[in-house]
């Protein structure tokens, strides 16, 4: 390639990244829109060939998507959400640990990554009652939720990624058992860097001067969370939907058999099954649990940002990330 084709790629890679971006300020479906828009004027502009729309991708997410709104609706998310809470309540002395594993376990059972925001509280509220840094915990379940994105059989980004490697003949169970693997490792290596990350707070000087001087305040307790009635039955329904797209991705002779491009018959493949497996999920959560199809979740599963004491901040108002939070 010349030096007018690298810097021809370049602009073109600034483009895409300037609508993303464009698309994220707006979120939602702004993504979307600004996407179209970066789409038209490569078409144009540069004179690039549309790729064909990932129509499969779209059906997996809207099934997906479809499923999860189902059981947020029931009331299923908050009591994924309870059982979290329990678990990192219940080993403290580990929290470094347990809090990621925990993240990305919550992560791949609900395919979205918004139910990790419902236990940032409880993570604080377990650390500062344990005289643990708080972002020892809380930057390590940070990553660990984007490794459970690439993990989960019904994540958008798994269902976006067997598009690009279906032509080379691999299926979701072959990603997941590169995913699931690796990422098992990595949290566990990144919580034990991060176990050292920063003074013990018995041992900080900044943090003791701050609370004997009743700077630091402690962090209010996380809202107790009331289950409707049906939230474990949706639960159970959902989860259903992800074991049965797993064991028909492990064992192929169990999947139906469609007509083979050469002749004879092959496996269905995993991605329409998906599709199917879940938008029956959603159907039998409707059904089952008394949810209205046209109803939507009373309350966002994003928790209500508390801002922070302006007496943890430092005279010129920055925010030291090597203090604790309060």
């Amino acid at each position: 390639m010349s030096t007018m084709d690298w810097i021809l790629v370049a602009v073109q890679g600034l483009v895409v990244v300037g609508f993303i971006a464009l698309g994220v300020r707006s979120g939602g479906i702004g993504l979307g829109l600004w996407g179209g828009v970066g789409t038209l004027i490569l078409v144009f502009l540069f004179g690039l060939d549309p790729g064909e729309p990932p129509f499969s991708a779209m059906l997996i997410i809207i099934a997906v998507v479809s499923a999860a709104a189902a059981m947020q609706a029931a009331g299923g998310v908050d009591y994924m959400v309870v059982v979290a809470t329990k678990a990192l309540r219940a080993r403290p002395s580990a929290l470094n640990f347990v809090a990621p594993y925990v993240s990305y376990v919550l992560t791949i059972l609900t395919g979205t990554s918004n139910t990790f925001f419902s236990i940032i509280p409880v993570i604080n509220e377990v650390a500062y009652a344990n005289k643990i840094r708080p972002e020892r915990a809380l930057a390590s379940s940070t990553v660990a939720n984007a490794l459970g994105i690439t993990s989960s059989p019904v994540a958008a980004a798994t269902a976006t990624l067997l598009q690009l490697v279906e032509i080379y003949h691999y299926d979701l169970i072959d990603v997941l058992l590169i995913t699931i693997p690796a990422s098992l490792v990595g949290i566990f290596v990144m919580s034990l860097l991060m176990s050292t990350r920063g003074k013990e707070l018995a041992d900080d000087p900044e943090y003791q001067r701050r609370l004997a001087a009743g700077e630091i305040r402690p962090p209010a307790p996380s809202a107790k969370i009331t289950l409707l009635p049906y939230a474990k039955r949706s639960v159970a329904i959902f989860l259903t939907g992800v074991l049965a797209i797993c064991v028909f991705g492990f064992v192929e002779g169990i999947r139906p058999t469609v007509a083979a491009e050469g002749g004879g018959v092959e496996p269905m493949s995993v991605t329409p099954l998906i599709q199917m497996i879940m938008l029956t999920a959603a159907a039998l959560i409707v059904l089952l649990c008394h949810v209205s199809a046209g109803s939507r979740p009373a309350r966002s599963i994003r928790p209500h940002p508390r801002r922070r004491s302006r007496s943890c901040r430092t005279r010129s108002g920055a925010w030291p990330s090597s203090w604790p939070a309060c």
